[in-house]
């Protein structure tokens, strides 16, 4: 019986980001020159401290990706030694490197924003043409700007210290995303993304408990969460509410337009501080231009909950004999 000479597994370096999987392959070659493939009978493992990715256990050598980091793939066959190795890196899902100049991939077009319009203006002929116009104009200050023979770009994200072209800037890797791949990112990936969706982490405002303006890694996330949920937004108080039922899992905030250019917004449950100061200084609840929004901050005490309205009767809104008047 021929004997095994050595094992080589497929890729030997990976490179994958965080929510990906990797199939990998063992091939063995024996002493009469044969190949064989051998995955099904390798015992797969990860080094690496923490875990940072672990092999399926129904399909064999199909790696998941747990967490960001670096590690070493294990193959093992019964009765050959030493054992197979691999590198293998894990990165960040969102925030990559960028090889090449991506014009237009991120510019939105008058249509985008025009579709935001709400239904009441959707019909205002001289509206849509007065905003087209307007943004035509920004769109060929864009067209001016990109062909600059200095480096300037509305399409990369670089450091604002930079002084000349970046190669390989950073940049937001191409795909859909869930919010459990954006949880991953931390510090400065964070500070990436607000600049791809505008938010900074300093608030314009002081903080009612006399903390940092900077926002901290949580607080700034939900309010990232908050931008890409507007951006989608398809200008429905009733979808606002849904989409927020998840990012606010601890309190509810309840929207009523008042058909007069004033909104009353009614918050009510465990929210902290800091984020009760963003609801209140307009950083979550959209404000349309010119409308003024009446803000109503509840608390947990029986004394002030459940506010008084009609259909529903939970813990936060309810009728007669149960509601009290914000």
């Amino acid at each position: 019986m021929a004997d095994v000479e050595s094992i080589t597994i497929i890729p030997d370096t990976a490179d994958i980001y965080l929510g990906d999987t990797i199939q990998y392959q063992a091939l063995a070659t024996y002493d009469d020159g044969s190949v064989v493939d051998v995955t099904e009978d390798i015992e797969w493992s990860v080094l690496s401290s923490p875990s940072i990715a672990e092999f399926d256990t129904e399909t064999v050598g199909l790696l998941n990706g747990l967490i960001i980091g670096d590690g070493i793939v294990v193959a093992e066959l019964s009765g050959f030694s030493p054992s197979t190795t691999g590198t293998l890196s894990i990165h960040n899902p969102l925030i990559v490197e960028q090889a090449d100049d991506l014009v237009n991939v991120y510019r939105s077009t008058i249509d985008d924003f025009q579709i935001l319009y709400t239904s009441q203006y959707q019909t205002s002929t001289k509206l849509l043409a007065w905003s087209r116009s307007f943004m035509e104009i920004v769109d060929d200050i864009k067209d001016i700007a990109q062909s600059l023979s200095f480096y300037f770009s509305f399409f990369r994200i670089i450091s604002k210290e930079a002084l000349s072209y970046v190669n390989n800037a950073l940049t937001v890797k191409a795909g859909d995303y869930d919010f459990a791949e954006f949880d991953a990112c931390v510090g400065d990936q964070l500070d990436v993304l607000g600049v791809v969706l505008g938010v900074k982490r300093q608030v314009t405002f002081n903080p009612t408990d006399g903390a940092s303006p900077i926002l901290d890694d949580d607080t700034y996330r939900l309010l990232l969460k908050n931008q890409v949920l507007k951006n989608h937004w398809d200008g429905k108080a009733e979808s606002l509410q849904e989409t927020w039922k998840g990012l606010f899992p601890g309190g509810r905030i309840t929207i009523q337009d008042n058909q007069d250019m004033t909104v009353d917004v009614i918050v009510t449950g465990a929210f902290t501080q800091i984020i009760v100061d963003l609801i209140e200084n307009d950083y979550i609840v959209p404000r349309p231009q010119g409308v003024l929004m009446n803000y109503y901050i509840g608390t947990e005490s029986p004394s002030n909950l459940p506010f008084f309205g009609f259909g529903r009767d939970d813990a936060f809104v309810s009728g007669f004999d149960k509601g009290h008047w914000a």
